[in-house]
């Protein structure tokens, strides 16, 4: 019976457990899933793709399903509670694959951890097979919509980096757990749970292992393959810029721009400064002209209809990417040009000094930049112009050249996802897309750094997760100008598209895991019946020897741990009940030694008990004439003795006196003063003497016993002695009528009676003792105050009177009824006068208050009234009691005072003089000193000191002797 309410107690307490983790589990739930709710709201908005209103929806079902969950569980229906939010984590993980792509390998090995974990929390173990089976067959739903989906499924890249981490909380979590709560599990939930694990744990790592070598491999040979497109995308510019300049070249070797430029340098003044003056003032008309736009100013007109003009103007048409050209004289000034530009003076330009290079020469390529007078990007490509005759550096051809045909590079396509740009290192960088110029981001030029040493880099663009390659720009001739330009193509392409045949690849290996543990939990099974039933059978088999089944034998089904377990049970049940048939006699045996023990062990808590009242009646009584009789009385009700008698010793300590007594023979001993000599008669002196214990088991054989003709009926005596501390004040002496009545354990009950016993009677002797020395502390104190008081009454001044008018101080003794009466009782007195009306010299209502002071009337405070209907009040006479006492207070510390004064005063006096006496060494100037002092300070007209002389017969007595 007691095994079963424990059992339900157990399970009581496990549903109730279960009951709460569901509670805990469903709340977790709604507040994780306010997170993805938040997030795709916020994707929602910035994408604009319907697909995350429905995920918003998933999640918003999840938290309304788990706060029914709650109800429900709150209600008692737990088991439905539970089921129901495993099912809510089946619903989120399907509708989250079936929306999402790239993650159902994640959410399926996650959904059937989370499946265990819940079922481990909120189900009894007896559910947790079809709980496996059940994330079992979720996990499969979820791997088969990750594969066979048949429509395009939203890309979320951080969704897809969170998935991996997710999967590995939920294995730290489950792992956690499991170890956790391993030992409370049933041995078939062991060992399925130890199977379904190591599967899972396998199938994750073979997955991952697969998913990492694979990525790895494709990413490299992506890699390797995008650096030749990168290296092609390279010269193909660099094939472009070599062309522009050969073009550009030739171009300056025109004989028409020759002589264009020939005769503007021919026109400049020998005086540098002054020509410098003039291409000022030249530079200053172009502003104007410019800023007018007017292209009819000589100076403009002159410069963009030339024969040189014209000639750009014809190359231009040949090669329509040069959008603006222009020449230089040898000085900078501008000769020719397609279009009007912002300035006359050109030689302060980069493009120009870098091309002219102080007379050297030098060929520059710019930067791409926007030309806001032509409304484009482009390109500045600048040439010396050299004589054909002499080869001296007559001017600059300046071309500005658009991108465009760059752009046309880049349109080719890279695979799918696959890009090429061109990058313009610098400060700051920039790159060319097929959208135009753009700031490099940091990734960007930290990537073309790596790649200083690799082949390809992986970085995050805007694009995503990318692979990287870079490759210079460089020419097919080898042109130094091209060649060292600070340019490089890059390629890049998405590193999902790479790696998308390894995510289907892991998709299908992690499916095939989830059928891998599905298959092996079956095994699992089947394993753990197997072992655990010659476990089980055991088991029932104990069972059914722990309550009371001694002839059960356990089942050998095997020769294996479990068979040699069950022999050895058996083996064991044998000797068992051998022993039990043993045993029974023993335990009668023991059984009434206990029943004496527990009957000694009543006996002597009863004896204890009934000391315990003594003592604390004793306790109670502080006076010593009554302690003892009490005592004697309450020991001889209590333990049922024939006489009980207290003897203390006297003050010589020579004999022991009966003090109290309780029997009849008792009391006759008391009325003639019983006593015993000490060590010489009874076992009551010589305990008296001793200080031990004795016991006199048969009153008619013992040596010491004195035969008493009062108490005739005693049979059996013991003396106890009543001790404090080392002094033995008296004995307890105990008497009955029964034979061998004491035991040795009676005597250790009846020394602490003894004990109890003494320290009353020491305890009333100290209290009788501090209130007889407090009655006399307190005598001699009123003794004190009436004197001090008596000696103040033969002052000048023995009180004072008070009155309307004023006051005055009284130097005689009042004699009135009232203060009379307060003085000789001590206590308030109140006089009315007879009728309504006193008349003149007729007594008036009256009140006298004594004044006390430690109990000591040293006055009385008397209050008198005009007003014959004057009458006193409890509040009045009480106020008026509170100000008397404060007055004896306020007077006994003024007299306290003076006193003190007084006698500082006199011990002041008495210094001052031995202090002159001292300072004499003549005993006769001494003499005369002390009679001056005292004469002075006792204003005595006559002070004299006289020697002592003894009566003649003392001074007979001294010749004698």
């Amino acid at each position: 019976m007691t095994q079963t309410v424990n059992l339900s107690t157990y399970e009581d307490e496990q549903a109730s457990t279960q009951q709460q983790n569901t509670h805990r589990l469903a709340l977790l739930t709604s507040a994780l899933a306010v997170i993805p709710i938040a997030f795709y709201i916020y994707l929602l908005f910035s994408e604009r793709d319907w697909r995350y209103f429905l995920l918003i929806a998933t999640f918003t079902i999840v938290i309304a399903a788990n706060f029914w969950v709650i109800r429900r569980n709150q209600k008692g229906d737990h088991a439905l509670a539970a089921w129901t939010l495993i099912g809510i984590v089946f619903y989120a993980a399907l509708s989250v694959a079936a929306l999402i792509a790239n993650i159902g390998s994640a959410l399926g090995i996650t959904t059937l951890l989370l499946t265990v974990l819940i079922g481990i929390q909120t189900l009894p173990q007896r559910s947790l097979v079809r709980v496996i089976f059940a994330g079992i067959l979720a996990s499969l739903a979820i791997g088969l919509i990750d594969i066979l989906v048949p429509y395009e499924r939203i890309l979320v890249p951080i969704v897809e980096r969170f998935s991996a981490g997710l999967i590995l909380l939920t294995i730290l979590v489950f792992f956690f757990l499991i170890i956790t709560q391993f030992g409370k599990l049933q041995f078939v939930n062991k060992i399925l749970i130890a199977y379904v694990s190591i599967a899972a744990v396998i199938s994750i790592a073979f997955g991952q292992i697969t998913s990492l070598t694979l990525t790895n491999v494709l990413t490299e040979n992506a890699g390797k393959s995008l650096q030749p497109i990168a290296e092609s995308r390279g010269q193909a510019m660099g094939s472009i810029l070599a062309q522009q300049i050969d073009a550009i070249q030739a171009l300056s070797t025109n004989a028409d721009i020759q002589w264009q430029v020939a005769r503007a340098n021919r026109s400049h003044d020998p005086d540098l400064q002054k020509e410098m003056e003039k291409i000022n003032r030249f530079d200053a008309i172009w502003r104007q002209a410019d800023a007018a736009n007017n292209n009819e100013q000589p100076l403009v007109n002159g410069r963009l209809y030339n024969i040189a003009s014209s000639q750009l103007r014809n190359f231009q048409q040949s090669f329509p990417g040069h959008v603006e050209m222009i020449v230089t004289d040898v000085l900078g000034g501008l000769v020719a040009a397609t279009n009007r530009t912002s300035d006359y003076y050109q030689a302060d330009e980069e493009w120009w000094q870098k091309a002219y290079n102080n007379g050297a020469g030098d060929i520059f390529i710019g930067t791409p930049e926007y030309d806001e007078s032509i409304g484009m990007y482009i390109f500045r490509i600048a040439v010396p112009i050299r004589d054909r005759a002499t080869g001296d550096i007559m001017g600059v051809l300046q071309t500005g050249y658009t991108i465009a045909e760059l752009q046309q590079l880049l349109s080719q396509p890279i695979g799918e996802t696959g890009r090429a740009e061109y990058v313009f290192l610098g400060n700051p960088t920039k790159h060319l897309a097929l959208d135009g110029i753009h700031l490099s981001p940091p990734e960007l030029v930290q990537a073309l750094e790596n790649l200083e040493k690799e082949s390809y880099v992986e970085v995050n663009l805007e694009q995503g997760d990318s692979i990287l390659s870079a490759a210079p720009i460089f020419s097919p001739n080898k042109r130094e100008a091209v060649d060292n330009l600070p340019w490089r193509a890059i390629v890049y392409q998405a590193k999902a598209e790479t790696i998308a045949l390894v995510q289907q690849r892991v998709r299908t290996i992690n499916l095939l895991g989830v059928l891998i543990t599905a298959v092996v939990s079956f095994m699992a099974i089947h394993v753990a019946r197997q072992l655990t039933s010659p476990i089980l059978d055991l088991t029932h088999t104990v069972e059914q020897f722990k309550v009371g089944n001694l002839e059960t034998q356990a089942k050998v089904a095997s020769n294996d741990e479990v068979g040699y377990l069950a022999t050895t049970f058996n083996e064991l049940t044998a000797q068992i009940r051998q022993m039990l048939s043993g045993l029974e006699q023993r335990v009668a045996e023991r059984t009434a030694e206990l029943e004496q023990a527990m009957h000694r062990s009543a006996e002597r808590a009863r004896e204890l008990e009934l000391v315990s009242e003594v003592a604390k009646v004793a306790a109670s009584q502080q006076q010593t004439e009554a302690l003892l009789p009490l005592v004697t009385s309450l020991v001889s009700e209590k333990f049922s003795f024939y006489h009980v008698g207290i003897f203390l010793i006297d003050e010589n300590r020579e004999y022991a006196v009966l003090q109290a007594a309780n029997s009849p023979g008792g009391k006759r001993m008391l009325e003639r003063q019983h006593k015993l000599k000490i060590g010489q008669v009874g076992i009551v002196g010589n305990v008296a003497e001793t200080g031990k214990a004795r016991i006199a088991l048969d009153v008619g054989q013992d040596a010491v016993y004195f035969d008493n003709p009062d108490l005739p009926e005693t049979r059996s005596e013991a003396a106890l002695p009543l001790q404090i501390g080392n002094e033995i004040i008296g004995v307890l002496d105990v008497q009955s009528t029964e034979a061998n009545a004491f035991s040795e354990e009676n005597l250790k009950t009846l020394s602490i009676l003894a004990d109890q016993i003494a320290i009353a009677i020491h305890n009333s002797r100290l209290v009788t003792d501090l209130q007889r020395a407090l009655l006399e502390a307190q005598a001699l104190q009123r003794q004190y105050l009436a004197q001090s008081w008596k000696s103040l009454a033969t002052r000048k001044y023995l009180g004072y009177h008070k009155t309307i008018g004023g006051g005055r101080p009284v130097n005689q003794t009042v004699q009135r009824a009232e203060i009379m009466q307060a003085l000789a009782s001590g206590k308030f007195v109140t006089i009315y006068p007879k009728g309504s009306k006193a008349k003149e010299n007729e007594e008036t209502p009256a009140l006298a208050i004594p004044i006390r002071l430690r109990e000591q009337v040293i006055g009385v405070l008397n209050i008198r009234s005009q007003d014959p209907n004057r009458r006193w009040d409890d509040d009045e006479i009480a106020l008026l009691s509170s100000i008397s006492d404060r007055l004896a207070l306020a007077l006994e510390n003024a007299r306290l005072f003076e006193e003190t004064t007084r006698r500082a005063l006199r011990e002041r006096t008495v210094s001052e003089i031995t202090t002159k006496i001292r300072s004499k060494t003549d005993p006769e100037s001494m003499i005369q000193t002390a009679l001056a002092e005292l004469r002075q300070v006792l204003g005595a007209s006559h002070v004299e000191i006289l020697p002592y002389a003894p009566p003649p017969e003392t001074q007979t007595r001294e010749k004698g002797k």
